[in-house]
């Protein structure tokens, strides 16, 4: 049975001129604006029993997974499998890469023992408030690492939308589209004057290395919809910069060069373009 053993719900009672409203909504929500399938477990603290009885959330280090699902593109789905009072994380997982790092889970309407963050998570977050609606949205990036040895790695965002019944939306801050018919790579600067030397820790291709294409792990999560956007090829790609800066080369052997007649191509990086406020 999919069913966990422990359900957990977000109860909420309002009255108004003697009438009592109950709402009943699931613990969170998860949804994928990705162009590609997503996968992510929930984790929960071990439950610590303190001497009055009581379960002592703040003592909470071992964690054991709740629940996984998949998210086609575009999906939402909502778990009833964590309590918020025993620290809750969640972990993703995109096609060609590994399972990212635990992210704590953090609700800025929150009561006082659940949904709050340590405070090595809480230098990770990014606090944005709307100053429309004076809601605190809390956002942290998400780093991937590449199944195999080549290839780049990839980084996404995380956002939680507070309530009580928080949000979690993962996006990709940029997607790219690259109808060279090269193959590019993509990064945020460079160390040096001559545009040798990455500075990104995260640069980007819209190409497949040969290498990669005979690793058994790759050729597996290349049935998985979407997979382009998450590995970089087809000429599509997924980007992050937290300088909102692109650079592109072109840069590939002949093993991997999508164009047959070209030999060895490469460039030097182009000069860095300014992407904070893309308008068509």
């Amino acid at each position: 049975s999919n069913v966990p053993p422990n359900i957990h719900f977000c109860l909420k009672l309002t009255c108004k001129s003697g009438i009592t409203e109950l709402t009943i909504n699931p613990v969170i929500k998860i949804s994928n604006l990705l162009p590609c399938q997503l996968q992510f477990r929930l984790s929960e603290g071990v439950r610590d029993i303190a001497s009055d009885g009581t379960i002592d959330a703040q003592n909470v280090e071992v964690l054991a997974v709740t629940e996984e699902q998949l998210l086609g593109v575009g999906d939402e789905t909502s778990s009833l499998a964590v309590d918020p009072a025993l620290n809750p994380c969640i972990s993703f997982r995109v096609p060609g890469y590994r399972w990212s790092q635990r992210q704590r889970i953090v609700n800025r309407i929150s009561a006082f023992s659940s949904w709050k963050p340590s405070n090595e998570d809480e230098e990770l977050h990014v606090e944005d408030v709307d100053r429309n609606t004076r809601r605190h949205d809390y956002i942290t990036i998400i780093e991937f690492e590449r199944i195999t040895y080549a290839g780049d790695p990839l980084t996404l965002v995380l956002e939680v939308v507070p309530g009580e019944c928080p949000l979690l939306v993962v996006y990709a801050q940029y997607w790219i589209v690259d109808k060279s018919g090269f193959g590019l790579r993509y990064c945020d600067g460079y160390e040096d004057i001559l545009g040798t030397t990455l500075k990104s820790e995260s640069p980007r291709r819209t190409y497949l290395l040969h290498k990669e294409i005979q690793n058994d792990s790759m050729k597996e999560d290349m049935n998985i919809e979407g997979h382009e956007w998450a590995v970089g090829m087809n000429g599509v790609t997924m980007y992050f910069s937290g300088e909102a800066k692109l650079a592109v080369s072109i840069d590939f052997g002949d093993s991997d060069n999508p164009v047959v007649n070209l030999k060895d191509a490469r460039s030097q990086w182009s000069q860095l373009l300014d992407i904070s406020n893309v308008t068509p």
